[in-house]
């Protein structure tokens, strides 16, 4: 017959054994998640956002995409959980127009878009057939032409509902200047500065790119513009009440991303939370 020690003893081993094994399927019980979005600041904000996911019981997988289109249809056909690199604008013209059941999770940041010159000091300097370099993508191309608008440089078609549609180069009925637009992709459009007369683009992306801050800006869109483009977190509609919405919600409005807004971006974006 056992002592009543080795019993003890036996029961110990028995119950850290147990421990072990609970321990595993702990880590495993990690929910997964595909997160689309761009490279750059954006990829930033995601990889922060999946090291506070961990808190929250996240594997979060951030998946680049280079075009604004792509992320909404992975999302939508399943391929993704969700995405995070449009704003509200993009948001509402896409449900409106492609019928995508996608709905805003949560607010993330705001970044105001602004105009840069390596020739000129504001937008008035800038000559007849002046070359100007723009986004191309529509999520932030309608952006640089409300700035050039607001700046009296172009006038835009009226009756335009800004907050479904995102303006167009064909949407400009009155180009004074005759501005000559160069349409490029978003990280490349800093990068074009010693070729242009102007470049217009987001401002953290000029930061990535050519280590500009909005005091080399020659101008900046208006805040209530930049307010309007506040950047989304964006899910299926489908999966509003799934328990880990709310955790992946609470990850892109952590310590972690906040701190890399404010240290990595500190001038040119801001948290939305």
């Amino acid at each position: 017959m056992k002592s009543s020690g080795a019993i003890r003893l036996a029961l110990a081993s028995i119950s850290a054994a147990l421990a072990l094994l609970a321990a595993v399927p702990a880590q495993a019980q990690q929910t997964a998640l595909k997160v689309g979005t761009f490279g750059g600041p954006f990829e930033q904000i995601t990889e922060a956002a999946a090291k506070a996911g961990k808190r929250y019981g996240l594997d979060l997988k951030p998946v680049i995409f280079s075009n604004s289109v792509l992320p909404n249809e992975a999302l939508v056909g399943g391929e993704l959980d969700a995405n995070a690199y449009q704003h509200v604008v993009f948001l509402n013209a896409e449900v409106r127009r492609r019928g995508f059941k996608i709905v805003r999770a949560t607010d993330i940041y705001t970044v105001p878009l602004a105009a840069y010159s390596l020739k000129y000091k504001s937008l008035a300097d800038l000559p007849k057939k002046a070359k100007v370099a723009i986004p191309s993508d529509e999520a932030n191309q309608g952006r640089a032409l409300l700035a050039l608008q607001d700046h009296g440089l172009i006038k835009l078609k009226s009756g335009i509902d800004l907050n479904t549609h995102n303006p167009s180069l064909l949407d400009i009925a009155e180009n004074p200047k005759s501005l000559q637009f160069l349409e490029l992709a978003v990280p490349a459009v800093p990068k074009s500065l010693p070729d242009v007369d102007a470049a217009l683009v987001n401002a953290n992306v000029a930061h990535q790119q050519a280590k500009l801050t909005l005091k080399d800006a020659i101008a900046v869109e208006n805040p209530s513009t930049t307010k309007r483009y506040t950047q989304l977190l964006v899910i299926r509609e489908a999966d509003q009440n799934k328990p880990w919405v709310e955790a992946l919600v609470k990850s892109y409005r952590s310590d972690e991303v906040r701190q890399v807004i404010q240290t990595e971006f500190k001038d040119v974006m801001t948290p939305a939370f």
